[in-house]
């Protein structure tokens, strides 16, 4: 995936954020260095990743109190709406994301609510 479109994304999810730290929940070895470094050049705010290598340690993470804390989240759809219809994610603002309709409808119609899909990657 383009370090190009992971950095906007990043940008267009964090661009309302008074916070100086985005908090995010991935998958091990997803996000590069040179996309964290680009991000925190572009936008003045730091990353902190914190890494999950398998489904059921994100679920233990999120169901956790301190689940409620992370900016965003990489996962599945298919997780992303049990977690968003059970209140753990909240609804996305597809009117903040510029450029969400150039994105096929099918691909945003199969993240829900509560996701938004990347390079065939939902984001919540």
């Amino acid at each position: 995936m383009p370090i190009k479109t992971i950095m906007i994304f990043l940008l267009l999810a964090f661009s309302n954020s008074q916070a100086e730290e985005l908090i995010l929940l991935n998958w091990q070895d997803y996000l590069a260095d040179e996309v964290v470094q680009a991000f925190q050049l572009k936008s003045g705010h730091s990353i902190r990743s914190v890494i999950y290598d398998r489904d059921s340690e994100r679920d233990e993470i999120l169901s956790s109190p301190s689940g409620q804390s992370f900016d965003l989240v990489v996962m599945d759809s298919v997780a992303a709406q049990v977690f968003g219809e059970n209140k753990l994610l909240k609804k996305i603002d597809r009117t903040k994301i510029a450029n969400l309709d150039n994105i096929d409808r099918r691909w945003r119609q199969g993240c829900g609510a509560y996701g938004c899909p990347i390079s065939g990657v939902p984001l919540a």
